[in-house]
Order: structure tokens, then C-alpha cells, then sequence
């Protein structure tokens, strides 16, 4: 019955013979049509209830993500209805939203798309915990590749356990084991299929393609060869579909039956007579004895290329141990602490003592520059940069600034040394750029709650990255 024809139900029922039994149906249908709107009209379990100071805008770009994510974790497959019903009150919402409409209505229905979303979530999991085994079935078939080459399948399949799931949106959810037992075995199914069309289609393809050339009078042996082989395969596959090394080593040995199929029925139709098919396989298996040699011979040309590797990195390694060592020899431990990083050596100065607020170089620091100075030109160097430190006195933007005059201050000094005419050149006789660097105090080696602390901060660091290292990280 359509709802325009209760009005003329109303007037024609005062117009019945009995005037009480009419204002008794005149109720009843009054009420029946209250409660056909209340349930058409019904919203999620419980609305979620947005504050009025909420942004509508960020509110529906927050669940719409939600959603997006929770559609990824297949919500939607085991909830159809509530995640419907959400994405509906989503749209709604955003719908308003572009009408300009006030913020209460938005977030009304904005809080009936969030119940939704969040109903459809509890569903999802209970039923994916009643539906355990379902869930494995299917998430088995999605491993074998199912999405990739059993697309219709899958999708039938899905449709059954979404039709199947809509029964825990009710009020007394429960799924026979009759019913759970069949869409398992529909997910197997297709699990199995999805198997053999990944492991053995190109060599079902390449036999195909053999048969339609032919093959059978040109190679009949190759032919019963490649089609034994795949039978192999294919039976492994069903008596034991989770032995991956199993399948993996007879589906091997079935497409390269397949591809000498392919050679050998190719060889022996050119020649246009029957019968050739043991002349074709001898210049097929000469053709794979070379390939296997090649094969061979770049194998060992690759490990002895890993062993020169080896050797150079080791040679290098103790290149860079001796470096190290040399460079800790030069300086005292009130000059300056060595560190090794990596491929790179850092001189961590210590009798730099800048004052605060100052990029001045301390006269008492010059004969420590002079030996980090001495220690670049002894050795082939590839990088050297100059780290400037402050501590945390002051703002970050003059503590900024000021580690970058000091890094600069000293690279100049070492670039220039105490003869201006003097460049700086290394042991490969090349000219060394030095670079500089502030961090301002992101980088303390000591606490700043002390003097001696922010003092110890105020350094500068030169890292030096030997030319046989492979290059680490500042």
C-alpha cells in the first residue's frame, strides 16, 4: 500500500456504518503509519554527538579517512549494511556542508554517519571471529593470487559472504555451519585455481600454443614430455597446495619442459617434414649447454667480482683502523678527543674554549689547529667539514648563526693556515676544499645546566672522511 492513499482511507472510514469500530481502525492505522515512519526514519544503534564548537569540514575529512582505512581492513565485507549506511550519512553530511547549511544540521548527520561507522566496526568483528575459518579460506585465496587472476571468482565469492554477514546486523545473529562450510569450500576453490594459473599458466600457455602448431606431428615426444610434467605439477599442487618448495621446484620443471616444447616443435616444423623431431632436440639441448655454460661463467665472473669487493673493503678497513690510529697519536686528551663514526674520523677539539656569543678563535687553540691541520696533509682525504656547536644560551636563531661563524672561522684557518700564501693540500698532492657547518645547540656532548657543561658545548668538531673509506655518515 502506498502512503498517498491513507488520507482517503481517513475520510472514507468516516463514512462506515459503525462509528466506533471506525474510530478504532482510524487509531489503528494512525499508529501503524507513526511506526512505518519511526522505521524508516531509525538511525544507527546509538548517534555519536559532535560538540557544537566542532569544525564540520575536518570532521568529514577525519571519518572519511577512517572509513578509507577501514574499508582496506574489509569492514565494508563483513558489515555491508552498517558500512552502507555510513557512507550514505557521510555523503549527506557532506552535502549540507556544501549548501552552506548551518553547522548544527552537518554535524547531526555527521554524528549518524560516525554511529554507523562505528556499529559497522563492532559488526565487522564479531563476525570475523564467528567466521573465523571463513576469514582463513579467504585470506589463503588472496595469497595465492587470487585478486590478480580469479578476479570474477573472488568477487562471487564475496558477494555470498557479504549476503552471509548481513545476518550479524540483526538482532540474533547466527550463520549455520552448513552455510560457513560452503563458502570455505568456494574460497578453496578458488585458492587452488588462483595456485595453478600462478604456477603453471605459462607452460599451459606454451603447450597450448604447441598443440595449435602442430606439435603432436612435429614433437610428439617433447609434447607427451611437457604435458607429463605439468600433469606432475598440477598434481602436486592438489595433494599439497601449502608445500610451496614442492610446488615451486615441479612447476619449475614444467615450464622449462614447456619451453624446449616450444624450441623443439618450432625447429622441426621449419624444416617441413615430420620425423625431425630428434634432429631439433639435439640442437636444442647444444643451444642449452651453451646457455648453461655462459650461465656458469658469469656466476664465477660475479664471484670473483665479490671477492675483489671483499678484498678492497678489507684492505680499505685496515687502511682506515691505521688512519685512526695515527690521528689519536697526534693529540692529547686536554687537546682533543678522536671518535671514529663510520668511514669518518671526528676531532672533537677541546682546548677551544669560545666565549659566549663569540666566533673569535683562542690563541690557546692554535697549536691544536696546527696538528688537525698537519693530520689532512699527511693523508689522502676525501671530505673534510667543519661542525660548529653552541650551547643553549640564548635564542635558536643567534645560537644558529653564531656556530656557523665559528665553524667558518675555523675551516678558514685550516684552509689557509698561519702562511696566507699557503694553501691547504692533502697526501694526494690535490687541493682541499674545506667546508663549514652550524647546528647551533642541537648537538651537545654535555649537559647545559652546568658552566663546565655550556662550556664543553661551545666546540667545534672536524670531520674527516679518508679518501679509501667508503664514505660515512657526520
Amino acid at each position: 500500500m502506498r502512503l498517498t492513499s491513507f488520507p482517503n482511507l481517513l475520510e472514507n472510514m468516516g463514512k462506515t456504518k459503525s462509528q466506533t469500530s471506525g474510530s478504532w481502525l482510524k487509531v489503528f492505522l494512525l499508529c501503524s503509519l507513526c511506526l512505518f515512519f519511526v522505521s524508516c526514519s531509525s538511525g544507527p544503534k546509538k548517534s555519536y554527538t559532535y560538540d557544537s564548537s566542532a569544525n564540520p569540514s575536518e570532521e568529514i575529512q577525519k571519518l572519511q579517512s577512517e572509513m578509507t582505512k577501514a574499508e582496506a581492513n574489509q569492514v565494508s565485507v563483513f558489515a555491508p549494511k552498517s558500512s552502507e549506511k555510513a557512507r550514505e550519512s557521510l555523503a549527506d553530511a557532506q552535502k549540507l556542508q556544501d549548501k552552506g547549511k548551518d553547522s548544527d544540521k552537518v554535524l547531526k548527520e555527521l554524528g549518524d554517519a560516525r554511529g554507523y561507522f562505528e556499529q559497522s566496526k563492532e559488526v565487522a568483528m564479531n563476525a570475523q571471529r564467528e567466521l573465523s575459518a571463513v576469514t582463513d579460506a579467504r585470506q589463503n585465496a588472496l595469497a595465492a593470487g587470487a585478486e590478480q587472476v580469479r578476479q570474477k571468482d573472488l568477487k562471487k565469492a564475496d558477494k555470498d559472504l557479504m549476503d552471509l554477514t548481513e545476518e550479524f546486523e540483526g538482532k540474533n545473529p547466527s550463520v549455520s555451519e552448513k552455510k560457513q562450510n560452503e563458502l570455505i569450500g568456494e574460497y578453496q576453490a578458488i585458492e587452488l585455481s588462483s595456485l595453478k594459473d600462478v604456477n603453471l599458466g605459462e607452460a599451459q600457455s606454451l603447450i597450448e600454443s604447441a598443440r595449435d602448431n602442430d606439435a603432436k606431428k612435429y614433437a610428439p615426444k617433447t609434447l607427451a614430455s611437457a604435458e607429463s610434467k605439468l600433469a606432475k605439477a598440477e598434481n602436486d599442487i592438489n595433494q599439497d597446495r601449502y608445500n610451496r618448495g614442492l610446488i615451486l621446484a615441479s612447476s619449475t620443471i614444467a615450464l622449462v619442459e614447456a619451453q624446449r616444447l616450444a624450441k623443439v616443435n618450432d625447429i622441426s616444423r621449419k624444416t617441413g617434414k615430420a620425423g625431425n623431431e630428434e634432429m631439433a632436440l639435439r640442437m636444442v639441448a647444444q643451444d642449452e649447454q651453451i646457455a648453461a655454460l655462459n650461465a656458469k661463467a658469469s656466476q664465477q665472473q660475479a664471484a670473483l667480482s665479490k671477492g675483489q669487493r671483499e678484498l678492497s673493503s678489507t684492505e680499505s678497513q685496515l687502511a682506515m683502523d691505521k688512519a685512526y690510529q695515527q690521528i689519536q697519536s697526534k693529540f692529547t686528551p686536554s687537546e682533543a678527543a678522536v671518535v671514529r663514526q663510520g668511514d669518518n674520523v671526528i676531532i672533537r677539539m677541546k682546548s677551544i674554549h669560545f666565549a659566549t656569543g663569540s666566533a673569535d678563535i683562542p690563541s690557546a687553540a692554535l697549536p691544536t689547529l696546527a696538528k688537525v691541520r698537519e693530520v689532512i696533509m699527511s693523508m689522502p682525504v676525501e671530505r673534510v667539514v667543519v661542525a660548529g656547536h653552541t650551547d643553549s644560551v640564548g635564542s635558536p636563531e643567534i645560537n644558529q648563526k653564531i656556530s656557523e661563524q665559528r665553524a667558518e672561522s675555523v675551516a678558514g684557518y685550516l684552509q689557509q693556515g698561519s702562511d696566507e700564501s699557503q694553501r691547504l693540500a692533502g697526501g694526494s698532492g690535490e687541493e682541499i676544499q674545506i667546508e663549514s657547518r652550524g647546528y647551533g645547540y642541537d648537538h651537545p656532548v654535555s649537559p647545559n645546566k652546568t658552566k663546565e657543561g655550556r662550556e664543553q658545548n661551545r666546540r667545534v668538531d672536524v670531520v674527516i672522511t679518508p679518501a679509501f673509506g667508503g664514505g660515512g655518515q657526520e
